[in-house]
């Protein structure tokens, strides 16, 4: 509980700092929740890029305008409420890995080391201030795999979460495919395999026959020709961008990473073999499609979507440590953690320069 209430302290003080709205995909998309509420049509809340994100977004943005109003505050002035709001599936993500870890055999010692890591990661944190669906999408994906019922119901409701994260975010199509893969690995079957793609596809239909609905037009195709702007960057570096991107944002938290990965498969492999096989499949989809296919270039915020596996594994190797050893180790990551941080709050955005 004092992990979680101090990534949603760090959280809050980034949003409060600002950078809202500075990215494009911001003001495109999850403002259509605030021209909803002034203009109540379906048609400026549903688009067919990430066409579920205004969805969420919208009761954030009611909450936000109802307390700016209440307040006497100009909604555009405390912006950091919104992105405070969203920043709690940013926190959630750190429970979830904590609860996957128990979930799945760990010792109360080693859930807690994989939360303490992905509350380490600088790529987990500083989305956080912004307005954008990616901790959001990830947090439904990872539901996926903790959903508490078991059987053939389960399996399509789970399938049907899997595509609302996709819909939330169409990048995370990696990672809802990989905790599929998972659910279904854990008892392989036709029947399993039937309703798990049931879900999904029942999901993703609905939506397309609801966007067709309010758009009266080919929504695929206009689906198929968003997802063909994600070519900004170097197909060739698809191998290669995620540790990259990685290396530049966690800088010693990678190597500590890897050298779990590979201490995890040799000590503990049976155990964690789950978690070894999500990294694997995220990087072969990341490489994949980017290197081989030239369909998809590989950005930070997919590269990212390794990260809750790579904890699991690597808390499962740390945990044989001796206590002073590992105790040392974190107080290390802790200290370049709180550097990396610090660099975030340091930003300073154009348009916060201009309401200052």
């Amino acid at each position: 509980m004092a992990l979680l209430l101090l990534a949603l302290a760090l959280r809050l003080a980034l949003g409060y700092c600002g950078g809202q709205l500075f990215i494009p995909d911001e003001r495109f998309r999850f403002v259509r929740a605030y021209d909803f509420l002034q203009h109540p049509q379906a048609s400026t809340l549903l688009k067919p890029d990430h066409p579920l994100f205004a969805v969420w977004a919208l009761p954030i943005a009611a909450v936000h305008t109802g307390l700016a109003r209440a307040s006497g505050i100009a909604v555009d002035s405390c912006l950091w409420v919104a992105s405070g709001l969203l920043s709690l599936c940013s926190v959630a993500n750190l429970y979830l890995v904590w609860l996957l870890a128990r979930r799945h055999g760990a010792s109360e010692r080693e859930a807690l080391l994989a939360a303490s890591l992905i509350g380490l990661s600088s790529s987990m944190f500083y989305y956080a201030r912004h307005l954008l669906p990616y901790d959001l999408s990830m947090c439904l994906s990872l539901l996926v795999l903790v959903f508490p019922a078991d059987g053939g119901r389960a399996s399509v409701l789970r399938g049907g979460l899997a595509g609302v994260a996709v819909l939330t975010w169409l990048g995370n199509w990696y990672l809802s495919l990989t905790v599929l893969a998972l659910h279904w690995l854990e008892r392989p079957s036709r029947a399993r395999f039937l309703a798990v793609a049931a879900g999904f596809a029942a999901s993703l239909g609905a939506t397309v026959v609801l966007l067709q609905t309010v758009h009266q037009g080919n929504v695929l195709a206009e689906v198929r020709a968003f997802s063909d702007t994600v070519v900004y960057g170097d197909f060739r570096e698809g191998w290669s961008h995620p540790w990259v991107s990685l290396c530049g944002g966690e800088r010693f938290l990678l190597p500590v990473w890897l050298v779990g990965f590979l201490a995890a498969a040799i000590l503990e492999g049976p155990r964690v073999r789950r978690w070894l096989i999500a990294v694997a499949l995220l990087y072969g989809l990341l490489a994949f499609t980017s290197t081989v296919l030239h369909r998809y270039v590989c950005y930070a915020r997919t590269d990212r979507e390794m990260v809750p596996f790579l904890c699991l594994v690597t808390a499962a190797a740390l945990h044989r440590l001796p206590r002073p050893a590992l105790l040392t180790l974190m107080a290390c990551l802790m200290l370049q953690c709180s550097l990396l941080f610090s660099r975030a709050f340091a930003v300073v955005f154009p348009r916060d320069v201009r309401l200052r």
